[in-house]
C-alpha cells in the first residue's frame, strides 16, 4: 500500500513585516535551470536570491533561494508577476510554471503573467535542510493511527526520537528560521529582486496560507491573490492537522458511491453503505492481523492520500479487494535519495515549518484526550490526525508568534475550496474568509478531492479563477455546481434553451444556498461584438425597485413615522386625489385605484424614443391623475407604477431628503452593495452590461427594426422601476429583505400579507413591494420581477432560503412565462 505521503498543504506563523529597501535591489542573474527527468526545463530560466537567515539581524547570516521564471507570453501587455507556490510545506516549486501551459483556459494568463516560481527556505535548490530521517520516519504531517492508548504512548516515543534526531542533524543555527512567515519575507525580497512593485500570487494547499500571510505582512503589495485549497488563518497547528478527520469523513462518501457502482470489480459492496462497512470491517481485521506488511495504520493512511483525487479511487479499490482476499497490494517504490526533489528533505522541511509556525502542545495527556475524542466524531482517520507528533518533542520553541490574519488591505484574494477535500476541509476555508473579511471572496465548488485548479472535471471554478486573475473585479463569494451533474446543471441548461430558442440575447442567473452562491451566463453582451455576456454583468431591474421602495417605507413604518391604513393625505396633503379615501398599505398593494401612468395608449412611444428626455415625479403623478381611478380603493387589485411614484414622494417628504438618497443610505450601503446604483437621469449602464434591443414593427413593406435599447432615461419611472444592480447583489438585498434582517417580525409579517392578483392567475399574490407565487410542485417562492425595455428581472426566494435571480435580455417585450418557471422550477423543484 502506498506510505502516507509527504502532504502538499501546510502552514502557520509570523511576526510584523521587515521589508527590503526597494534600492537593496541586486540585479538578477538567469542561469540555465537544473535538469528534472521528464520536465521541460529548458523553457524556464532560474536564477539566486539571497535573503537573511534571521529577519530580526539583516547584516547577519545570508541564505539562498532559488527561482524560476516562465516569461509572459506578450510582453507588451504584461501585467506582471505571479508568485506560485504548490503547498507541502517542504514542496519544490521550481518546475510550477510549466503547469500553467497545461490547464484549460489559461492563455491570458500566461500573456500577462511572468510566472515566477521558487523553492521555499529549508527546501530544494535553496539552501535544505535534513534531520537525515529514515524512510520511515517521513510522514512528517500525520502520525499513525494508534489502535489504544499503547499504541499513542509508542508512537509519543518514535515523535520525540524524530525531534531529537532534527535537532542533532539540522543546521543549528538556520533551524528555528524555516517559518512561514520568513518565507512570506523571502517572497518579498524575490520581488524587489525582481523589481516590481506588487506581485499577484497563487498557493493551493499549505501555499493557501503561505499566501495568506504574505498579504497580511505586505497587504500594499499584493496585486491578485488566489489561495486554492485552504487552510484555516492558523496554518497547520495542532487544530489544523487534526481537521485531516474532518476532511476523510467529508470526503469517503465520494470513494463509497464511486466503488459502489463498480461492485462488479472490486466486490467491495453494491451501495455507499455496504463500502462503508467493508472499510471499517478491513481496518479492525488490519488492526490484528496485519498482511505483509500492511496494518490497520497503513491501511488507513493510504486512504487518506488516495481521497486527494479520483483518478487515485481504481488503485485504491483494487488494493482492498486484494486485502479482502488475504493477499498483499503491490508497494509504491519511494524515488531514490539525492537529486530533486529528494524525499527526506521534503520531509524535514515539512517538519521544521509545522514545529516552528506554532508552539504545540506538549503534554501526552493532550494527545490521549483528542485521540478519544476523535475516535467518536471522525473515526475513520481523526485518531491519526490527534496523534502525539514531532512537534510536541521539537527542540527549539518559535522565535516569533504566528502571524495575524486580517482583514486590513484591498479586497484582492479569492479563496477556492471544493466542498468535500480530505486535507484542506470546508471548515478551514469558511475561518480563513472570515479572518480575511472585505479582502477576500469564497468560492466553493461542489466537488471531492484536494485543490480546485489542478482538477480535470469542471470548468466553472477554473474560469472564474482565470478571470480573477486577469481581471480587476473584487472577489466575490460564490459556488459551483458539481462537475458531474445536479441541480446547477439543469438551471443553466434551462437559461441556455432560453436564449437558444431566440426569444432573447443573453441571460445572468445566480443562486444561493447553503452550499453558496453559483453564477452562470448565457448568450452575447451586444449584437454587434457578439462577446459573452458576463455573469457579473449589470442591468435594469426595472419594477424590482418597487420591492426597495416599500422596503425604506415600511421601515418607516417601523420608526412610527407613518401608518400603513393612514391615508396618504395626512403625509401629502392635497396631492393625491381622493387621498383622504387611499391608504399607504393600498398604495404599496396596488389596490389604490391609481391610473397606471405607464398605461397611457403609446406609451412605447414614450419610452423610445421620447424615452431620452428626464420626467419628474410631478410630471408623471399628473398624467395618472388626469384620469379617473379605475375602481375604488380597496375594492380590487390593479397594478400601476403610480402607486410606487407616489411612494418615492412619501419617503421624500417625511425624511426630507430624496428617495434615492434613502435608498442608499438605508439598504445599498449597510448591505455592502456595490454595484447597485440609481442613475437618476442618466441614461447609461455601467460596465460590464448586457444590451437591450427591442423590435419595431414594420411598415408596409418593410422588415422589422431590430434597435438597441440600453441607454434610455429611467426618469420616466423613478422609485417605480430606475435601480441598476447586478444578480448579486440583489441575492443580498432579498436575502436581507426576506431573511429579517432589514424590517421587525410585525413588519415583515405586513409585507408578506397579501391579496389577489389577476383572476386568471390564483397562484400568485401581491403583498406590500413583495409577491408571492406557488410553483408546479407546490412550493411558495417570494419577491418581485420587472420588466423595462430590453431588460426583465425575475426573483425567487423560498422560506428555507434558497434563491434564484435571473436577469434576460428579450428580443421583444417579455419573454413568455412557460422558459422563467422552468427554469425557477428545475432549481427550486428537486
Amino acid at each position: 500500500m502506498a506510505r502516507l505521503s509527504v502532504l502538499s498543504v501546510m502552514l502557520a506563523a509570523a511576526l510584523a513585516p521587515v521589508a527590503a529597501a526597494e534600492t537593496d535591489r541586486e540585479p538578477v542573474r538567469w542561469h540555465d535551470c537544473p535538469s528534472i527527468p521528464g520536465i521541460p526545463m529548458e523553457k524556464l530560466r532560474c536564477a539566486t536570491v539571497t535573503v537573511p537567515m534571521n529577519y530580526a539581524d539583516p547584516g547577519g547570516r545570508h541564505i539562498s533561494i532559488e527561482i524560476s521564471r516562465r516569461q509572459a507570453d506578450n510582453p507588451a501587455q504584461r501585467r506582471g508577476v505571479m508568485l506560485l507556490n504548490p503547498g507541502g510545506p517542504g514542496g519544490p516549486a521550481l518546475p510550477m510554471p510549466l503547469q500553467f501551459e497545461q490547464l484549460p483556459g489559461a492563455e491570458a494568463v500566461l500573456g500577462s503573467y511572468d510566472l515566477v516560481a521558487f523553492d521555499p527556505r529549508g527546501v530544494g535548490l535553496s539552501t535544505p535542510v535534513t534531520c537525515r530521517l529514515r524512510p520511515d520516519q517521513r510522514n512528517g504531517s500525520v502520525s499513525p493511527y494508534p489502535r489504544d492508548e499503547a499504541d499513542i504512548d509508542r508512537y509519543a516515543q518514535r515523535a520525540r526520537e524524530v525531534a531529537q534526531q532534527c535537532g542533532k542533524d539540522s543546521d543549528r543555527d538556520l533551524l528555528p528560521h524555516i517559518t512561514t512567515a520568513n518565507t512570506a519575507r523571502d517572497m518579498d525580497r524575490i520581488r524587489v529582486a525582481l523589481g516590481v512593485p506588487r506581485i499577484s500570487y497563487y498557493g493551493a494547499s499549505y501555499g493557501s496560507y503561505l499566501g495568506a500571510v504574505y498579504a497580511s505582512l505586505f497587504p500594499q503589495r499584493t496585486d491578485r491573490v488566489v489561495l486554492d485549497a485552504v487552510l484555516g488563518p492558523q496554518g497547520l497547528d495542532v487544530d489544523g492537522v487534526r481537521r485531516f478527520g474532518q476532511g476523510v469523513q467529508d470526503r469517503f462518501p465520494d470513494f463509497a458511491a464511486w466503488a459502489a457502482k463498480r461492485h462488479s470489480t472490486y466486490q467491495l459492496g453494491a451501495t455507499p453503505q455496504a463500502v462503508t462497512v467493508k472499510f471499517y470491517a478491513l481496518a479492525a481485521r488490519l488492526d490484528r492481523e496485519p498482511i505483509g506488511k500492511v496494518d490497520g495504520a497503513a491501511f488507513r493512511a493510504s486512504l487518506f492520500n488516495a481521497l486527494y483525487n479520483d483518478r487515485s479511487f481504481p488503485g485504491l479499490a483494487e488494493s482492498w479487494r486484494l486485502l479482502d482476499n488475504g493477499k498483499e497490494p503491490p508497494r509504491d517504490n519511494e524515488p531514490p535519495g539525492g537529486g530533486y526533489p529528494d524525499m527526506e528533505n521534503r520531509a524535514a522541511a515539512q517538519l521544521h515549518v509545522l514545529c516552528n509556525d506554532s508552539d504545540w502542545p506538549e503534554d501526552i495527556g493532550h494527545y490521549r484526550r483528542a485521540v478519544r475524542l476523535e475516535r467518536l466524531l471522525r473515526p475513520m482517520f481523526g485518531p491519526a490526525a490527534a496523534n502525539a507528533h514531532p512537534c510536541a518533542f521539537w527542540p527549539v520553541d518559535p522565535v516569533e508568534p504566528p502571524v495575524a490574519i486580517t482583514s486590513r488591505g484591498p479586497s484582492n484574494i479569492l479563496l477556492v475550496q471544493n466542498l468535500r477535500d480530505p486535507a484542506t476541509p470546508l471548515r478551514g476555508a469558511q475561518l480563513m474568509r472570515a479572518a480575511l473579511g472585505q479582502r477576500a471572496g469564497l468560492l466553493t465548488v461542489d466537488a471531492g478531492g484536494h485543490g480546485v485548479l489542478n482538477q480535470a472535471e469542471g470548468t466553472c471554478a477554473r474560469d472564474i479563477v482565470l478571470r480573477f486573475m486577469t481581471g480587476d473585479q473584487p472577489p466575490r463569494d460564490g459556488h459551483c455546481p458539481s462537475p458531474g451533474g445536479g441541480v446547477h446543471e439543469k438551471v443553466k441548461a434551462e437559461v441556455d434553451a432560453l436564449v437558444d430558442s431566440g426569444e432573447a440575447t443573453a441571460a445572468l442567473v445566480r443562486t444561493r444556498d447553503s452550499n453558496g452562491q453559483w453564477a452562470a451566463a448565457a448568450g452575447v453582451r451586444d449584437l454587434t461584438t457578439r462577446l459573452p455576456a458576463d455573469a457579473r454583468g449589470k442591468f435594469r431591474i426595472a419594477s424590482t425597485t418597487k420591492a426597495f421602495t416599500a422596503t425604506v417605507v415600511l421601515q418607516l413604518v417601523d420608526e412610527n413615522r407613518i401608518a400603513l391604513d393612514a391615508p396618504v393625505e395626512r403625509y401629502l396633503p392635497g396631492l393625491v386625489p381622493d387621498g383622504a379615501r387611499i391608504t399607504v398599505r393600498q398604495v404599496l398593494n396596488h389596490t389604490s385605484g391609481l391610473h397606471d401612468f405607464a398605461s397611457e395608449p403609446g406609451y412605447e412611444a414614450w419610452n423610445y424614443p421620447a424615452l431620452q428626455r428626464s420626467h419628474t415625479p410631478a410630471e408623471l403623478l399628473a398624467v395618472a391623475f388626469a384620469h379617473p381611478p379605475t375602481n375604488p380603493p380597496g375594492a380590487k387589485w390593479d397594478y400601476s407604477n403610480t402607486n410606487y411614484v407616489l411612494a418615492g414622494q412619501l419617503i421624500e417628504r417625511l425624511t426630507g431628503r430624496p428617495w434615492a438618497a434613502e435608498v442608499q443610505r438605508r439598504l445599498l450601503r449597510p448591505l455592502g452593495m456595490r454595484d447597485t446604483t440609481l442613475p437618476g437621469t442618466s441614461k447609461t449602464i455601467p460596465r460590464p452590461h448586457a444590451h437591450g434591443y427591442m423590435r419595431v414593427p414594420p411598415t408596409e413593406g418593410a422588415r422589422p427594426e431590430l434597435i438597441d435599447v440600453t441607454s434610455i432615461n429611467p426618469s420616466v419611472v423613478g422609485s417605480a422601476g430606475e435601480i441598476i444592480s447586478t444578480t448579486e447583489d440583489l441575492t443580498r438585498f432579498f436575502d436581507a429583505l426576506l431573511g429579517g434582517r432589514l424590517l421587525s417580525r410585525d413588519t415583515l409579517t405586513q409585507m408578506r400579507t397579501t391579496v389577489a392578483t389577476h383572476p386568471g392567475a390564483p397562484r400568485w399574490r401581491d403583498g406590500l413591494g413583495v409577491f408571492s407565487s406557488e410553483l408546479s410542485c407546490g412550493l411558495k417562492v417570494w419577491g418581485h420581477d420587472g420588466g423595462a425595455l430590453g431588460f426583465q428581472t425575475f426573483t425567487a426566494r423560498s422560506d428555507d432560503g434558497r434563491q434564484l435571480v435571473l436577469s434576460v435580455n428579450p428580443y421583444d417585450d417579455l419573454v413568455p412565462d412557460a422558459p422563467i418557471k422552468r427554469i425557477q422550477e428545475a432549481y427550486f423543484c428537486r
